[in-house]
C-alpha cells in the first residue's frame, strides 16, 4: 500500500494532526474532518486507525521529512545573514576616493549590513550598520558555542576552569587554592 492511498478526507485529518497534534486531542481532530463522528470514543478509534495504518505512517513520514528539510534550509540562511553582518567589512560600501559607493554599486551582501542611511548637510551620508555584536552573539549561539559539556550556558569561565583543575572526587586543599588564586586574578575590584 502506497501513500497515494489515503482520500482526500484522510489526509485533510493527518494535515491537521501533523499540526496540531501536541495541542488537540485525536478525536477533535478527526471529528473535524468527520463531522458526523459525534461518539469521541469512536472517532478516536477511528482516528488511530487511520494515523498507525501503513499509509498514514508514510504520509506522516513525508510531511516530518519535507519540513526538517525546510527547518535546516531556513538555519542554514539564518548562520549565513549572521556571518554576513558578523564579519562585514564597511570598506564594501565606498568608492576608491573614499565615497559612499552608489547603492545599486553596493555588493548585495553588505547592502544587507546597512541598518540606515541619513543624509545630511552638506551632501554627507550617514551610514548606521547592523550591531556587530549581537549578529556575533546569536550566531554563536546558533553554532551552539556557547555551551558546556552539560548543555548549559550559564557556566562561567572560573567555573569551567576549577572543574577542569579539580581531580575526580573531593577537591584538595591545592586545587581549591588554584581556584582561588585564578578568580582573584580577574577581580576588577582591585
Amino acid at each position: 500500500m502506497a501513500a497515494a492511498e489515503l482520500n482526500v478526507r484522510q489526509k485533510r485529518f493527518l494535515d491537521d494532526y501533523f499540526q496540531e497534534r501536541e495541542q488537540q486531542p485525536l478525536h477533535v481532530l478527526y471529528q473535524r474532518q468527520y463531522p458526523k463522528a459525534k461518539v469521541d470514543r469512536q472517532a478516536q478509534r477511528r482516528a488511530s486507525a487511520i494515523v498507525n495504518s501503513v499509509n498514514g505512517q508514510a504520509y506522516l513520514a513525508e510531511k516530518e521529512q519535507r519540513a526538517q528539510t525546510r527547518i535546516d534550509h531556513s538555519e542554514d540562511k539564518l548562520i549565513e545573514a549572521f556571518a554576513e553582518q558578523a564579519f562585514f567589512d564597511p570598506i564594501d560600501i565606498l568608492d576608491d576616493q573614499g565615497m559612499l559607493r552608489e547603492l545599486s554599486d553596493i555588493p548585495p551582501a553588505a547592502r544587507r549590513c546597512i541598518a540606515s542611511i541619513t543624509p545630511t548637510p552638506g551632501g554627507v551620508h550617514k551610514v548606521t550598520f547592523v550591531d556587530r555584536q549581537n549578529a556575533l552573539k546569536q550566531l554563536g549561539t546558533l553554532l551552539g558555542m556557547y555551551r558546556d559539556k552539560e548543555g548549559s550556558s550559564e557556566k562561567g569561565v572560573l567555573e569551567q576552569l576549577a572543574e577542569l583543575i579539580r581531580p575526580q572526587g573531593r577537591p584538595g586543599r591545592v586545587q581549591m587554592d588554584i581556584a582561588v588564586a585564578a578568580r582573584s586574578q580577574f577581580d576588577t575590584d582591585g
